[in-house]
C-alpha cells in the first residue's frame, strides 16, 4: 500500500492511500525540493514490476518498466521497458530527471521525464557505477562524470559542460 500524507508541525495528516497491487517501486533515489508550497508536485515516477507466471519460460525472475503515479487521479501509467537500474531526481517541482544505468554495457541514459514522457538527453558510454575510476554521479544541480583520472561537470539544466580555469 501507498500511503501519501502531508507533514505539518510535527504531525502527519494521510492525504490517500493507495493499493499497490501493482507493484509499483519509487526510483532509486527521489528528491523533491523542500518546500512544495508554491508548485505542489504533480506525478511520481517509479518503476512497476511484473513477475512471469512461468519462470522457465522467460528466463528472468521479473521485468521492469518505467511507471509514473499521476497525483491528480491516483492511477499508474506505464511508460517504457527499464533497463538496468533507476534513478529519480527534482531539482524543482515537476522537472524530474531518470538516469538509466546498465551494467552489462556500462552505460548510463539520462533522460527528462515530464507528465508521463521520457526525452533521452545525454547517452553516457564508458560508466560503472559500480566503479569509482568510471562512475556517474548526478546531484540536483549537476552530473558528474569520473572517467580514469579525468573529470567532466555537466549543470543541469541544459547540460552545458562546466569548465573550471586553473584545473
Amino acid at each position: 500500500e501507498i500511503i501519501l500524507s502531508k507533514h505539518q508541525e510535527g504531525k502527519f495528516e494521510v492525504l490517500q492511500n493507495i493499493p499497490n497491487r501493482e507493484d509499483f517501486h519509487f526510483g532509486w533515489y527521489v528528491y523533491f525540493q523542500k518546500k512544495l508550497t508554491n508548485s505542489p508536485v504533480k506525478e511520481v515516477y517509479g518503476r512497476k514490476i511484473y513477475r512471469p507466471s512461468d519462470e522457465k519460460d522467460t528466463g528472468r525472475a521479473y521485468y521492469e518498466k518505467y511507471a509514473r503515479l499521476n497525483l491528480d487521479n491516483f492511477e499508474i501509467e506505464e511508460l517504457a521497458d527499464l533497463k538496468g537500474y533507476l534513478a529519480f531526481y527534482s531539482p524543482k517541482a515537476n522537472v524530474f530527471y531518470a538516469l538509466e544505468m546498465d551494467d552489462a554495457v556500462h552505460e548510463a541514459k539520462l533522460y527528462q521525464v515530464n507528465e508521463g514522457t521520457l526525452k533521452l538527453l545525454k547517452t553516457f558510454k564508458d560508466v560503472d557505477p559500480t566503479s569509482g575510476l568510471n562512475s556517474l554521479d548526478i546531484s540536483r544541480s549537476s552530473i558528474l562524470v569520473k572517467k580514469g583520472n579525468k573529470i567532466k561537470v555537466y549543470a543541469l539544466p541544459g547540460l552545458k559542460e562546466v569548465r573550471f580555469k586553473k584545473l
